[in-house]
């Protein structure tokens, strides 16, 4: 199973995704060169998210369960706001994604003062994209969370209840 953690900077992603590996037991993949902020080569993203995809994909196959801490949501949504991005490169990988019934958990902003600052910058277009693609473009299962302990044990509810269905 995949599990792929999505959200705007400072809200919790990694917290979350180290929480949901050591409940669930499964392993963590964070490749933190899939969305650098400093790569502006559109051709360059599209084989990164690609080759990520391929990885996850042969991982799938030996029946790892995997949470992934940012992937091809992260780079739709920074892409288009701080770069050029390639949108097929995107939908490509989402496919992929959604044929091995990967769940997205999305990480909401519960406090846009405290990560815009610990970000550097408004983050609120960024999650305005966020929810945009989840909403319109992913054809996978998307969880939508604030964070709190109390959500943390739906996701990992909505989680162990998937892994029963597959």
């Amino acid at each position: 199973m995949i599990i792929i953690v999505e959200g705007t900077d400072r809200v919790g992603k990694t917290t979350l995704v180290n929480r949901l590996a050591d409940e669930l037991g499964f392993k963590v993949f964070k490749d933190s060169l899939i969305n650098p902020h400093h790569i502006n080569n559109r051709m360059v993203m599209a084989e990164k998210l690609h080759s990520s995809a391929l990885l996850l994909k042969a991982l799938d196959l030996t029946k790892n369960d995997i949470v992934i801490d940012r992937f091809h949501l992260t780079e739709y949504v920074y892409g288009t706001l701080e770069r050029i991005t390639d949108y097929d490169a995107f939908k490509v990988v989402d496919d992929m994604m959604a044929k091995m019934n990967a769940i997205i958990i999305h990480v909401e902003r519960t406090n846009p003062e405290f990560s815009d600052k610990a970000a550097g910058e408004d983050q609120s277009n960024h999650e305005i994209l966020f929810n945009l693609a989840l909403r319109k473009y992913t054809k996978c299962k998307v969880i939508k969370t604030k964070h709190g302990s109390e959500d943390i044990v739906n996701c990992i509810r909505v989680i162990r209840r998937a892994q029963l269905n597959v």
